[in-house]
């Protein structure tokens, strides 16, 4: 007779639910279970005959979460096993990829959180003996030892689950088990059973498509990716804890889907099913299950927006199911670890997780324990359209909409039906409405929120500190589309992005300026800085303070930064760029926007209300001025117009100023526009 070896001296159960104990003994017979509180010397006991397969499930009485210990004996034909020092709480199941996984001694603030390890946290990682996963569901587990956090092992506990589950610990004040199964690389297909698959013809279909169809035979040919061979990691770690009663299940996966529209199509169903085949294995149609949005990092094999459309395809799962919660994280600024080239310093891995597991905690303390409701992120519910205005209703606002300090709202974009997206002016109007607009967009009739990479600059969340969910108001590839990703140097609230080149080879993850001297033609010596009294929009603009090198005319030039890996920057789509810019001395004259081409040619885009090259600007006042992206000169001063695959091919761009002294310019709100 063998219990299961989920089953161990340390572990920790479910409270408030039946008790599931399973094994495996002689054919048909009987088994008895009992569990033992060492301190009142209560028992709860059961009897149950084992199958023709040897198989027993024994169901004991649902108890009460605290900091007793129980005794569990298992006895069978005059063989009895004993497992000590278990604790009744919460049990949780953290799965997905390597976000999941990813150990709590590379968190950033984990010092704080090594703080509240305690006895009653415990873990267990399931951790990867082979790469070859089984064909055929397993009865028992091939790795994993249950773990007190007191212990030196709990650095390779996963950070989000024990930043959540020390602060649900603290909140219910029980023991809480976490139980991890996540497998860095994975794909959804390998979290899939067989038979889920077989029984969805368009997951079947994108898999054979994608060659990643397999049967027994070749189950073991998949090279470097049979970790994640369909229905592996479900056969080799689901199924041997399938029988527990768990509290929920914390799901962070989706990176191995980043592709294109198609990949995200498929993630949608694939991930329905998953959440379908979670609460049928563990028999609770309503287990809370929490999904993660992934990262917006860079992948190389996908679009600029197949990160965006991942998240999209989570929301509107988690929006279609109860009890499914969903985790945006767009809204924390990352920080990576910068070293050697390990798997865990890869770019695609934020140390900035800690956010993300007291996000999850507060979401089910509130929403499952305690139904005091309140901590859930907002959500686009309708769309009024009049004739220049969209009004846009929420969900889950609470107790309002907000910005942090009334900021400026960004990262809103408007098209009409010509699918040309411009960023849109928006201004909250009631406590869940927002109303965007953009004046050179007529009728509009398509809307987006921060569907972008690198898309920190959004900033609507509700009361709860919850962040607005991105959105868009169509359902579609992105080709036909014009779609427009909102960078930072638009709008002069800060001098930081961050960039992320996927592997450290090719660059690593890192913060880089905004904006930079000139880098096409600068004659003096540039110093850029946030300026908060002189602006036009948001809370400051870009100073820029300059010394001139020698006597007479001088050229300088500031710089945009628009060469961010993964992100383009759709100048194309525009017939014009307007720019606010104050000067605070005479006779300095903007000559325009220089701009390179991946081409290595260099020309100048004038002003629109210059006779010529440039215009003499006013004295201690902001004015704006709108660059002509339809004509540029040449180097010659010739004229010529400005081809789609020339602005495309931009990869470097300057504003330029014709200076005789020091001095200093401000310059704030950038757009474009048709």
């Amino acid at each position: 007779m063998k219990l299961s070896n989920i089953f161990q001296n340390g572990m920790v159960l479910q409270q408030k639910q039946d008790i599931r104990i399973f094994g495996k003994t002689d054919v048909n017979c009987l088994v008895e279970v009992s569990l033992k509180n060492t301190r009142t010397l209560i028992v709860h006991k059961h009897q149950v005959k084992s199958d023709d397969s040897g198989l027993f499930l024994c169901i004991l009485p649902p108890l009460k979460g605290g900091y007793d210990t129980y005794s569990l004996t298992a006895t069978s034909c005059d063989e009895t096993e004993v497992i000590d020092d278990i604790v009744i709480g919460e049990l949780y199941v953290t799965a997905g990829q390597s976000n999941m996984a990813y150990p709590l001694d590379y968190l950033e603030d984990n010092g704080k959180y090594l703080k509240k390890c305690d006895d009653y946290i415990r873990f267990m990682n399931i951790e990867d003996l082979t790469i070859l996963r089984p064909y055929h569901p397993l009865d028992n587990l091939k790795s994993g030892q249950w773990t007190y956090t007191t212990n030196q092992a709990v650095l390779k506990c996963s950070a989000i689950g024990f930043v959540f589950a020390s602060q649900l610990k603290e909140r219910l004040d029980v023991p809480i088990g976490l139980i991890n199964t996540a497998v860095g690389g994975s794909s959804i297909d390998s979290w899939l059973s067989h038979k889920a698959i077989d029984e969805n013809e368009q997951i079947k279909d994108y898999l054979i498509d994608e060659g990643r169809f397999v049967e027994e035979d070749d189950y073991h040919k998949m090279g470097d990716l049979n970790y994640t061979v369909k229905a592996g990691i479900y056969n080799e770690k689901i199924t041997p804890i399938r029988h527990l009663t768990i509290g929920g299940i914390l799901w962070y996966q989706g990176e191995n889907s980043v592709k294109d529209f198609g990949s995200a199509k498929y993630y949608r169903i694939a991930l329905k099913t998953l959440i379908a085949q979670f609460r049928n294995i563990f028999r609770n149609e309503h287990l809370p299950i929490v999904v993660c949005h992934i990262a917006l990092n860079y992948y190389p094999q996908g679009s600029e927006f197949a990160v965006p459309m991942i998240n999209e395809a989570i929301s509107l799962v988690s929006q279609e199911h109860q009890h499914v919660y969903q985790i945006p994280v767009y809204d924390y600024y990352p920080n990576w670890l910068i070293e050697d080239g390990r798997d865990l310093y890869n770019p695609i891995h934020p140390v900035t997780k800690s956010f993300i597991g007291l996000r999850i905690a507060n979401t089910l303390y509130k929403n499952e324990y305690t139904h005091l409701g309140g901590a859930k992120p907002p959500i686009l519910s309708d769309i009024q359209y009049f004739k220049d205005i969209l009004v846009l209703t929420f969900n889950d606002v609470f107790e309002g909409l907000k910005t942090d300090d009334d900021d400026t709202i960004y990262g809103f974009t408007i098209a009409s039906d010509n699918h040309v997206y411009h960023d849109a002016t928006a201004k909250i109007i009631s406590h869940n409405q927002i109303e965007v607009y953009n004046e050179y967009v007529k009728e509009p009739k398509y809307v987006t929120y921060g569907f972008f990479l690198y898309n920190t600059i959004c900033n609507v969340k509700n009361s709860e500190e919850y962040p607005l969910i991105p959105f868009r108001n169509t359902y579609d590839s992105c080709d036909q589309a014009k779609y427009y990703a909102p960078a930072k140097y638009l709008y002069g609230e800060s001098l930081l992005e961050y960039e992320n080149n996927f592997f450290p080879q090719f660059g690593g993850a890192y913060h880089k300026p905004c904006w930079d001297s000139g880098r096409l033609n600068n004659q003096g010596r540039v110093a850029l800085s946030l300026d908060k009294q002189y602006k036009t929009q948001g809370n400051s603009s870009i100073q820029v303070s300059y010394e001139i090198l020698t006597q007479g005319v001088n050229y300088i030039g500031v710089s945009p930064i628009i060469d961010y890996v993964g992100h383009h920057h759709h100048i194309e789509n525009f017939n014009y760029l307007k720019v606010d810019i104050m000067s605070m001395q005479k006779n300095v004259k903007f000559l325009g926007v220089l701009i390179k081409t991946q081409q290595n040619d260099v020309y100048l885009l004038p002003v629109r209300e210059a006779s010529y090259l440039g215009v003499t600007m006013a004295k201690n006042e902001f004015i704006t001025y709108t660059i002509d992206l339809r004509k540029a000169y040449r180097s010659d001063t010739c004229i010529i117009d400005c081809s789609q695959e020339m602005l495309q091919s931009i990869y470097e761009m300057q504003l330029t100023f014709q200076v005789k002294e020091n001095g200093v310019l401000y310059i704030d709100h950038l757009r474009y526009h048709l």
